[in-house]
């Protein structure tokens, strides 16, 4: 596994975790438990753009603006269209004994599909904004080449647009989530561009021993602070990079199991951890059982439908790589 794996199987792990988390309504959560979840989710999606920028830049040869986004609404929109669907026919199936019903109609499933973050699982939010982040792709790509005067100039205003963004009331397709993920895609792009130049600084152990501390410190403080989500979501991305580098070192492999199939487990954990927190949620159990339960099925669940469809010989077929990210 070289970095941008683990780093991918690593954030993986941490999307799987914050969703396995119930909400309040159903169980109280811990004071402890409460601050572990709200730590992953002060990093783990900036994480994600992160990594989707260093792969556009480090990989991406692009020699047709058109063919590269129609790829791109293939590969991100139509999971998205379809597991939106999915789960609202799941959700509403077991309604009655969820928290907020949903019903079945044609209705109900576009306004889901137009406002990602009503949704009964709203983690596929990231794939529209990532898509429309895409769109703007090409504009990085050209500014990235470009002198180190520039680069200084669209990460000024980038961050300018993170903390106060234009999109702030604008929901639909979370697009008042694009500046926040925008930024650090634009970061991942720049981590491609100067890799030999920074490389050193982020392999370093005790940058882990320090960001690590410097985040749990961040996010001690009450949120409202200008600015500090995008500190939060920058250490974050640093800790996670220095900590996936000791892995390599040391020569570890309990990352292992999730290489090459982080966006399979992404498109289909939430499908799986809907129903099995569903389920767990009628019967009753305790927090520890419960999170325990969604988090093994959540990562599990995936990768044994991917599994299966190796066995059964599906995975050439193109409906099923594109809906399974294979």
């Amino acid at each position: 596994m070289n970095i941008i794996n683990v780093l991918q199987s690593f954030a993986m792990i941490l999307v799987v975790m914050g969703h396995s988390f119930p909400p309040d309504s159903i169980i109280i959560l811990p004071e402890n438990i409460k601050f572990f979840n709200k730590l992953i989710y002060s990093f783990h999606m900036p994480l994600f753009a992160f990594i989707s920028g260093f792969l556009f830049l480090k990989f991406n040869k692009m020699k047709s603006y058109r063919n590269f986004i129609i790829k791109k609404a293939i590969r991100l929109l139509v999971p998205y269209v379809t597991f939106i669907s999915i789960t609202t026919i799941l959700k509403s199936l077991v309604s009655r004994y969820a928290v907020n019903p949903v019903e079945l109609n044609v209705n109900s499933i576009l306004h889901h599909i137009l406002y990602p973050g009503q949704a009964p699982v709203v983690v596929y939010w990231f794939l529209a904004v990532l898509f429309f982040i895409f769109l703007i792709s090409p504009v990085l790509q050209h500014v990235s080449n470009m002198c180190m005067k520039y680069n200084i100039i669209l990460t000024s205003a980038l961050i300018i647009f993170q903390v106060w963004s234009p999109l702030k009331d604008v929901h639909i397709f979370s697009l008042d989530r694009l500046f926040d993920l925008l930024i650090f895609f634009w970061f991942g792009c720049l981590m491609a561009r100067y890799y030999y130049e920074v490389a050193f600084y982020f392999n370093k152990p005790s940058t882990f021993i320090i960001t690590f501390l410097l985040l749990i410190s961040l996010n001690l403080l009450q949120s409202g602070y200008v600015g500090l989500s995008l500190i939060k979501g920058l250490i974050g991305i640093i800790m996670s990079w220095s900590f996936c580098n000791f892995y390599l070192k040391q020569e570890f492999t309990f990352l292992k199991f999730m290489e090459g199939k982080t966006y399979c487990v992404y498109l289909l954990h939430g499908v799986v951890v809907v129903i099995v927190a569903t389920i767990l949620r009628k019967v009753g159990v305790e927090f520890y059982l419960f999170f325990t339960i969604v988090f093994v099925t959540g990562c599990s669940g995936p990768l044994l439908i991917s599994k299966l469809v190796s066995l059964l010989k599906w995975q050439n077929h193109t409906a099923v790589k594109i809906l399974l990210g294979l």
